[in-house]
C-alpha cells in the first residue's frame, strides 16, 4: 500500500509549511523565544536544586562533627582522629563514608520496621493458632514449623520490598549530595573522580 507523506506529517509541521515566508519567519522567531525561556526556566530549577542539596550537605557535615567523636564504624579505624587529621581530599572521602553509612542505617531500620509488622500481623492474625506470641511457635510440631517458616517468608518479602528500591534510591541522592559537597569544597575534590552535574541537572 502506498505511503501517503501528507498523513505522515504532524499537525504542527502540516501548519508551519501552510504559513507564508514572513509568517515563517515570525514562527521561528517565537520559537526561539520560547526556547530560551524554556533554558532560562530549567536553570532556575536547576539552581535552586544545587541549592536545596548544598544546604543538605552542610547539615550533613555539620552532623558529622557534632558525632565524630562517638563514631565507630567496627573497622578498627578512630573517625574522630582521622577527621581531625584529613586533608580536604581525605575529609570528603569521610564525609561520603559518613552519610553513606547513614543512609544505610536508616534504610536497614525502616526494612527492619517492615520485616517485623508484618510478621507480628501475620503472626497474630491468619497464623494465630501456631504461635503464642508475635514469633515463638505454640508448640514444636511440623505445622507450626510450617507456620512460622512462612511468617518469616513474609516478612522477608516485606524487608525486600523496601530495602533494595531505597538503595538504588539512597545511591542516587548520595550522587546528588556528593555534587553539592564539592561546591562547597571544591579543593576536595580529587581530580580522577568527575561527577556528572547533569545528575543534579546543574
Amino acid at each position: 500500500e502506498p505511503v501517503n507523506v501528507e498523513d505522515m506529517r504532524g499537525e504542527v509541521q502540516k501548519f508551519y509549511d501552510s504559513l507564508s515566508v514572513s509568517n515563517k519567519k515570525l514562527f521561528d522567531e517565537f520559537m526561539s523565544f520560547i526556547q530560551m525561556r524554556e533554558i532560562n526556566v530549567r536553570e532556575e530549577q536547576q539552581a535552586r536544586e544545587l541549592e536545596r542539596y548544598m544546604e543538605i550537605a552542610e547539615n550533613y557535615e555539620k552532623k558529622m562533627y557534632d558525632e565524630a567523636p562517638d563514631i565507630d564504624f567496627g573497622d578498627g579505624s578512630n573517625f574522630f582522629d582521622e577527621l581531625m587529621a584529613a586533608t580536604p581530599t581525605q575529609k570528603r572521602s569521610l564525609f561520603y563514608k559518613y552519610i553513606d553509612d547513614r543512609f544505610a542505617l536508616d534504610r536497614f531500620d525502616k526494612a527492619e520496621t517492615a520485616r517485623f509488622d508484618t510478621q507480628k500481623q501475620l503472626a497474630l492474625g491468619d497464623y494465630k493458632d501456631f504461635f503464642k506470641d508475635e514469633f515463638t511457635p505454640i508448640d514444636d510440631s511440623e505445622e507450626s514449623h510450617a507456620a512460622k517458616a512462612e511468617v518469616e517468608r513474609f516478612g522477608q518479602k516485606a524487608f525486600d520490598a523496601i530495602f533494595y528500591p531505597r538503595e538504588v534510591e539512597d545511591t542516587t541522592e548520595i550522587e546528588k549530595i556528593m555534587v553539592a559537597y564539592d561546591q562547597l569544597h571544591p579543593a576536595a575534590k580529587p581530580r580522577r573522580v568527575e561527577y556528572e552535574l547533569v545528575k543534579l541537572g546543574v
